[in-house]
């Protein structure tokens, strides 16, 4: 054959071959591309993140990158896209989709969760147990046991929490933060979607000398997060308190939902005590022929007041007057009783004691709290309360009677007057009321003793209602006088009877205490926080009634000041 020939023929002979080669490789079947998205990571805040979906299978892929949870970090492109995390704790998720212009892939789900210090954290989960060491898979029980767990390690751990109710108060160690908001089943963080509750005492939460760590990149905060914080109703007198910071630095309270139950009522003043009553005074004494010279009176009552006067003597001539009983002033108590005027013949009786007086003054009344706000101390709030009342003036003793006459002839001889009988004593004097009891306030969060460095912020902050002041105790009524004793039998005339002891006064009512207040957050002047009367950092208020004053003890007199009623107050 000629070679002009064979070229031809070997041209249509490739041809055929690759006709064969394109038909067994349209035959195979088809892959479609698979996403890989890469392993769930752990990072920290503002670190830089780099997805991996270099993992996915295909040919001549694009990658298309979907975020699905968490603040936006932008567009992302390519295989193996990076990111600065959000300087917060969040939970940020991607799906990935990749395609080879022909089929595109299934999603597949990475997860970043973004965390305060990724090397140390511990899980809390209803569902743990105290006993576990705290990671997600084998997270604790109870947000106490993982706080105490981080602070004994001595690590600065923090304490990432499911969402559920956590029954108990807090108390806050040093470096060790808590964020809720976590889904029990897969632990990505949605506040508003996983409730976390701390629910606590009259005082839900708790930091005491809580100072966190200055490192060389700045200082480490302590930070609340993403939980619900409220605390119980008070008892009588006590106060319900969400947060208290005492002597605590560089402490961060963000976004949460923070809840005051209500102040307990003023505890009221007790009654006062009835004035006891005069001693009676005690009865002249009897004579018969032969007698002494002088028959004795009676002594005057000797009570808790004034003293009675002494009867005065009988004799055989003319009787002796009885003594004026005892006063506030000089002479004025009652008069003693005129002597007899006895004669040779025909004596005469003694005259009876004059009675003693009344008290001068009623107890003044105790004065009402006029201050709707008492004081705030580490150890919480003190109400205002109203002052006792004073005691009342005892009743004047009364006089002891006169001496009666005898006669210094009669036959066969002489006779005596009878003793004057003693003065009663005078009644004493009711005692004053007890003072009312302050209202107990309801409080979001306190803030004392050197707090500094603290931040407050994108909080919904709710306060309970104050406490009703206690109402002040009323007087003690004053106590009767002593009655006074009778006048001896003289085998000639009788002496004459003691008189009455006065009276006493009632004792003044107790103040009423003050109404308790609601404070949304408040600060003394040792603290600082980054709250001002005309910013309040995003913070949103909603504030119970504050309490009533309490009722004076005495009718008619003012009550206790009203509670105040402010979303922040610096002291």
């Amino acid at each position: 054959m000629p070679r002009s020939a064979v070229a031809p023929l070997l041209a249509l002979l490739s041809a055929q071959l690759a006709l064969i080669g394109c038909s067994a490789e349209s035959s195979a079947p088809r892959v479609p591309p698979v996403a890989s998205a890469g392993l769930d990571q752990d990072v920290n805040r503002g670190e830089m993140v780099t997805l991996a979906g270099s993992g996915s299978g295909g040919q001549s892929l694009t990658y298309k990158w979907t975020q699905a949870a968490g603040p936006s970090v932008g567009t992302l492109s390519g295989p193996t896209p990076s990111f600065a995390a959000p300087n917060a704790v969040v939970t940020l998720a991607f799906d990935l989709v990749v395609s080879d212009g022909v089929d595109s892939s299934p999603p597949a789900r990475v997860v970043i969760r973004v965390l305060e210090d990724k090397g140390h954290a511990l899980w809390v989960a209803p569902g743990g147990d105290d006993a576990n060491p705290g990671t997600r898979a084998a997270p604790k029980h109870t947000l106490q046991a993982a706080i105490d767990a981080a602070n004994a390690a001595g690590l600065g751990a923090d304490v990432y929490a499911a969402a559920g109710i956590y029954s108990g108060s807090l108390t806050l160690r040093s470096n060790v933060s808590v964020y809720g908001g976590y889904s029990p089943t897969t632990l990505l963080r949605d506040v508003a979607a996983n409730a976390t509750v701390v629910d606590g005492g009259a005082t839900a939460v708790t930091a005491v000398t809580a100072v966190t760590a200055v490192t060389a990149s700045g200082v480490t905060t302590l930070t609340l997060d993403g939980l619900t914080i409220r605390s119980a109703g008070a008892a009588a007198g006590g106060s319900s308190i969400a947060i208290l910071l005492d002597n605590s630095s560089n402490v961060v309270i963000s976004g949460n939902t923070i809840g005051s139950g209500a102040g307990g009522v003023g505890v009221p003043g007790t009654p006062g005590i009835p004035g006891l009553p005069g001693a009676d005074g005690i009865p002249g004494s009897n004579a018969s022929s032969p007698c002494p010279d002088s028959v004795l009176g009676g002594a005057g009552g000797t009570g808790v007041s004034f003293s009675g006067g002494r009867g005065g003597g009988g004799t055989v001539s003319t009787g002796h007057a009885g003594l004026s009983g005892a006063g506030p002033d000089s002479g004025a108590g009652g008069a003693g009783g005129a002597q007899s005027g006895g004669a040779v013949r025909g004596a005469d009786a003694g005259r009876a004691g004059g009675n003693g007086a009344q008290g001068a003054v009623a107890g003044p009344n105790g004065a009402s709290s006029s201050d709707g706000f008492g004081s705030v101390t580490a150890a919480g709030y003190i109400p205002p309360s109203g002052s006792n009342g004073g005691t009342g003036m005892g009743g004047s003793g009364a006089g002891g009677g006169g001496g009666g006459g005898g006669t210094v002839l009669s036959f066969p001889a002489p006779t005596c007057g009878g003793g004057g009988g003693g003065g009663g004593s005078g009644g004493q004097g009711g005692f004053g009321g007890g003072g009312g009891g302050g209202g107990g306030a309801s409080f979001g969060i306190v803030v004392v003793n050197g707090s500094t460095g603290v931040t407050i912020s994108d909080n919904t902050i709710t306060t309970g209602p104050g406490g009703q002041g206690g109402a002040g105790g009323g007087g003690g009524s004053g106590g009767f006088g002593g009655v006074g004793g009778s006048g001896g039998v003289g085998s000639s005339a009788p002496g004459g009877k003691g008189g009455a002891g006065g009276p006493g006064r009632p004792g003044g009512g107790g103040g009423g205490g003050g109404g308790g207040p609601t404070i949304g957050v408040i600060e003394d002047a040792t603290s600082a926080t980054n709250l001002t009367l005309s910013d309040f950092s995003g913070n949103v208020f909603t504030l119970g009634a504050a309490g009533v004053g309490g009722a004076h003890g005495t009718l008619g007199q003012p009550a206790g000041a009203a509670g105040q009623r402010v979303e922040y107050r610096k002291l």
